[in-house]
Parts: structure tokens; C-alpha cells; sequence
């Protein structure tokens, strides 16, 4: 396979006046007036913390300039691995995923106040530092906005992303979204998010209406690699 570089690199997004300044896990998609969008979880401090929302930016010009990374999902948990897809004659649909604020709590591990000793590296100072930060931040989450948020959720634009919808809950989770079949369907494949008896653990498919709602097509088998 041939590959070939087309233009040169550069930043998309970036933060660099704020340590909210990580952005990761990029999707890209033409919309449906021809821009060029890319989608991602920004405006966090890691890999793994609480802070990230599912921003967007915008390119009116073939890639060779973005707009400012404007959030879209941004609920109380890290909202993760922003999906994109155009549809129909105008519409956009962004997808994401979050965690547990005691998901988050534990990635920060044991670090204490009692690190920040005197005789502390710079270093140190920091993790104590960024670990109470997320630590202090998880505390403020209540119960009811983890269980309203928590989850794989979605929002729609029918005005190529100049506007968006509520805030839905996804029935199953993939990185980069759904796809739009040739008939206009928008199918979505993925893990299941719908814990239950009813619904074990898996791959599944699902037809996405216009109005948020959605329809189970079935189940992917499972491979038995043994």
C-alpha cells in the first residue's frame, strides 16, 4: 500500500493558554455543504481524567484552517471518543462515551498531599497537585447527573452543525460513530451501552431515527477464538 503525504502538519486544536490543552482520538467527516469537520475529547489534562468534553472544528477552506474547538457534549463525566457522521440533506451526529467519576478516582492512584513534602520533586508537587484537582472535581459530581449522564450518548444537528438537539443516550458505543447506508439509514454498530439480562454484553446494530430514538436489528455472533 502507497501512502502519500498531502500538504503539511499541523494542529487542528489546541488549549496552549490552559493545562486543559489535551486533545485525542480524532474523527473526520465532509458535511453536507462541503466543510470539513473533525471531532475529538478535548480540553483535558491526560489521557484519563474527568475533564474532557466532544468538541468539533470546523474547516471552510480544505483543511488548511480550523475554527476554535467548540464543545457539543459536555455533561459532568469525561465525555471520550468523539464519533462524527453527516446525513441526510443538512444533518451531523456526534458521538461519545463516559465513565464513573470512581473510574476517575482511581486512575489517580494514591497520591497525597503528604508527597508535597518539602523535599518534594517539581514533579511530585505536580501529580499531588493534578490528582487533587480530579479528585476535588469527582466529589462535586452528584448521583443524579452520573446516573442522567453516564453511558454512550449523542446529540444531532440538522443545520450542518451550526445548531444541535438534545443531549440522547446512545444504545451502543463505537469510536467513530455511526455510518449512513445508501437508502439514508443511519446504523450504528457497536458495543452494547444497555446493561441487562435482556441485554448481555456484545456487538450490536441498531437503526438510529431522526428524532434520537432507535431500533434493534440484532446481534453480532460471537467468535469463539478457542
Amino acid at each position: 500500500m502507497k501512502i502519500e503525504k498531502i500538504g503539511s502538519l499541523q494542529t487542528v486544536m489546541s488549549n496552549p493558554d490552559s493545562k486543559h490543552n489535551y486533545f485525542g482520538w480524532p474523527t473526520l467527516a465532509r458535511l453536507k455543504n462541503g466543510r470539513i469537520a473533525v471531532a475529538a475529547s478535548g480540553f483535558r489534562l491526560k489521557h484519563v481524567c474527568p475533564f474532557g468534553k466532544t468538541v468539533i472544528s470546523i474547516s471552510e477552506d480544505e483543511c488548511k484552517t480550523f475554527s476554535r474547538p467548540m464543545p457539543i457534549i459536555d455533561t459532568p463525566l469525561d465525555d471520550r471518543d468523539g464519533g462524527l457522521m453527516a446525513f441526510g440533506e443538512s444533518g451531523v451526529m456526534i458521538t461519545a462515551f463516559n465513565n464513573t467519576a470512581e473510574f476517575q478516582r482511581k486512575q489517580v492512584g494514591g497520591a497525597s498531599l503528604e508527597v508535597a513534602a518539602l523535599d518534594a520533586t517539581d514533579s511530585q508537587k505536580n501529580k499531588v497537585a493534578v490528582a487533587n484537582y480530579i479528585r476535588t472535581y469527582c466529589d462535586m459530581i452528584s448521583e443524579e447527573d452520573e446516573k442522567k449522564y453516564l453511558g454512550a450518548n449523542f446529540r444531532m444537528s440538522f443545520d450542518n452543525g451550526v445548531t444541535w438537539g438534545p443531549i440522547h443516550f446512545a444504545p451502543v458505543n463505537a469510536p467513530h460513530g455511526p455510518i449512513e447506508l445508501k437508502d439514508g439509514t443511519i446504523f450504528y454498530l457497536g458495543r452494547q451501552a444497555i446493561r441487562g439480562p435482556e441485554n448481555p454484553d456484545g456487538i450490536y446494530a441498531y437503526k438510529i431515527n431522526y428524532d434520537g430514538s432507535w431500533e434493534k436489528i440484532g446481534r453480532i455472533p460471537d467468535i469463539d477464538l478457542t
